[in-house]
């Protein structure tokens, strides 16, 4: 049977007879009447999934679901649909699920868009307008843009050349749309640019077992731009494993939902899952590592995969103009960089993009980048980074925990570091010989022993020095400590031992350079 080819309406109650015909022999009459029952008294639970923007760690929006009565069998809510079908109650059933979801979503002051699900056979239905939703929003005082009608995309190509008009009716009105299951039937973009959405939330099986799957990798990156073209956002759903995750974030992907985001519920969290914030707490576990270390030069930015377009790096330079780094990682490991000021050279020359926008970035990237461990102490990232490459401010390198990438740090930042960890010590300068004093030793030798780093302490003190002190006079002695500092500090390598006075003619070395003995 092509429905498709069928009058609309004709179409519509073919459905309704073939689908509604296995469904209703398990239903007795009782719980068919039931349906009057439960649409005026909206006798509908709402239960909602949140979206979690990954790189600004927050819920911006949630998709919204309708279930019947707990003890009845229209708490399905296919059944409960397939029903109001039959019984050419789809508009008042529609209505009724979009009002409890918009009450509840306004009622517990949720973040974000709400999306709600709108069966292609409701949106064309006279009863389901858009006069009726404007009227709930305005009852519920939800503005219009806050709002997403969610169309899936199987009936909407297959009911296109209906549905078109009114979508723009909607749009007219400043009710807009987003497609779920995106993927799951055409395999196609063509859809983006003929229905215009302002969300594309993808299907499950292309995002299942995505790290393997290059050729939905290849798709989803194909999506990712033509989105970008149409002002549409992509949302990755059924996001279940954390290997998905970081697939689906190095392909670009920033907007993910499913069981790793949150579990839906009638009450849902305002807040990202904890197993969301342990991902990014197990790659990033900033706060749990000294201060000491290149965490605390830790900026936070995302990354692209090798394949990953020319113009979709030139949309992300352009939709976050403080980024001057754009990471290049494959499988987690950091392969090389793009620098925005060459770049955007090249992406705004005058044909630039048309030359070159849909090649992949691995042509144009700097490979080998410069990678420092995260709980690498300041003094040797300094050291590390003064080796490879010369000074320069304005360039940045990569952080990373066991060679995977984490995010990037700048040089300006180690020099302000290294520049307050020198104030700081002069604050608690031994007054005779201005090395660091208890407290800065005290503090290095927590920081060090917290990062279970190796290290050596030496503990120096000078023999007989009450006696030479009695014999030469105390001006005689000043001079033999601050000589005995000088001693010291020039035989330290400075940029990753640390020298202290403890006071009087002790002084401690704590020291990790390789040559230390």
């Amino acid at each position: 049977m092509t429905l498709h080819k069928l009058p609309f309406s004709e179409s519509v109650h073919r459905i309704s007879e073939t689908l509604s015909a296995n469904i209703l022999e398990y239903l007795d009459e009782k719980n068919i009447k039931k349906l009057d029952q439960i649409i005026a008294d909206r006798d509908l639970k709402p239960i909602f999934s949140a979206i979690v923007n990954i790189w600004e760690e927050e819920v911006c929006g949630y998709e919204g679901l309708t279930t019947g009565p707990d003890d009845s069998p229209l708490f399905n809510p296919q059944m409960l649909y397939l029903t109001a079908l039959r019984l050419r109650r789809c508009a008042d059933l529609q209505l009724a699920a979009a009002e409890v979801m918009i009450k509840q979503f306004t009622h517990r002051s949720l973040p974000g868009r709400l999306i709600i699900p709108v069966p292609i056979t409701v949106l064309q239905d006279p009863g389901f307008t858009v006069d009726a939703v404007k009227d709930l929003l305005k009852t519920h005082k939800l503005e219009s843009n806050r709002i997403l009608l969610q169309l899936s995309e199987c009936p909407l190509l297959q009911f296109s050349h209906t549905i078109i008009p009114t979508l723009d009716t909607f749009r007219q009105k400043g009710i807009h749309f987003s497609i779920d299951h995106f993927g799951s039937c055409s395999g196609a973009i063509k859809p983006l640019t003929l229905l215009q959405p302002k969300l594309v939330i993808l299907d499950r099986s292309l995002t299942e077992g995505i790290r393997g799957d290059l050729h939905h990798q290849s798709f989803i990156r194909t999506v990712i731009d033509a989105s970008r073209s149409n002002d549409a956002q992509v949302v990755a759903s059924g996001v279940e494993e954390e290997e998905e995750y970081n697939t689906l974030e190095s392909l670009g992907i920033h907007l993910m939902s499913g069981p790793l985001m949150g579990k839906a519920a009638n009450k849902p969290k305002t807040v990202p899952s904890k197993k969301v914030t342990k991902i990014r707490g197990e790659r990033y576990e900033v706060n749990q590592l000294p201060k000491n270390t290149a965490a605390s030069l830790l900026d936070e930015v995302p990354a692209v995969s090798p394949d990953a377009t020319v113009e979709v790096v030139g949309d992300i330079f352009q939709t976050i103009p403080r980024l001057q780094t754009l990471p290049v990682v494959d499988g987690g490991c950091a392969v090389g960089v793009i620098r925005r000021v060459g770049f955007m050279d090249l992406f705004l020359y005058r044909y630039g993009r048309d030359l070159y926008g849909k090649k992949p970035i691995s042509f144009f990237m700097e490979h080998n980048p410069i990678t420092i461990e995260i709980d690498l102490p300041l003094e040797q990232v300094s050291q590390n980074l003064t080796s490879q490459m010369e000074l320069n401010t304005q360039q940045d390198f990569l952080i990373v925990r066991n060679g995977k990438y984490v995010g990037i740090g700048h040089i300006v930042d180690l020099l302000r570091v290294i520049t307050a960890r020198q104030i700081q010590n002069a604050r608690y300068a031994n007054p005779l010989t201005g090395l660091p004093g208890n407290i800065p030793i005290n503090d290095l030798l927590n920081e060090y022993l917290a990062l279970n780093h190796e290290f050596v302490v030496v503990y120096v003190d000078l023999d007989n020095f009450k006696p030479f002190n009695d014999v030469y006079g105390y001006a005689m002695g000043d001079e033999v400590i601050k000589g005995t500092a000088s001693l010291l500090s020039t035989h330290c390598n400075p940029e990753s031992d640390f020298v202290g006075h403890v006071g009087g003619d002790d002084f401690v070395l704590v020291m990790i350079s390789d040559d230390w003995e």
